[in-house]
C-alpha cells in the first residue's frame, strides 16, 4: 500500500479512506490509484443506467 499510495501521489491515510469507501475522497484521487494499478478503463464516466 505504501508504493501505491507513494505512486499515486497521496497519503497513505487517504488511501486507506478510500479503500474504506469514505465519500470525502475526490474522483480525482480515486482515478490517480486507478491510473497506478492499471484499471483506469474500470472508472465509469457516464451512468449505465439513469432513473
Amino acid at each position: 500500500m505504501d508504493q501505491v499510495s507513494e505512486r499515486a501521489g497521496i497519503s497513505r491515510p487517504t488511501l486507506s479512506s478510500l479503500e474504506k469507501g469514505n465519500p470525502a475522497v475526490s474522483l480525482g484521487i480515486v482515478l490517480q490509484v486507478l491510473l497506478v494499478l492499471g484499471l483506469e478503463k474500470d472508472f465509469c464516466f457516464w451512468p449505465t443506467m439513469m432513473y
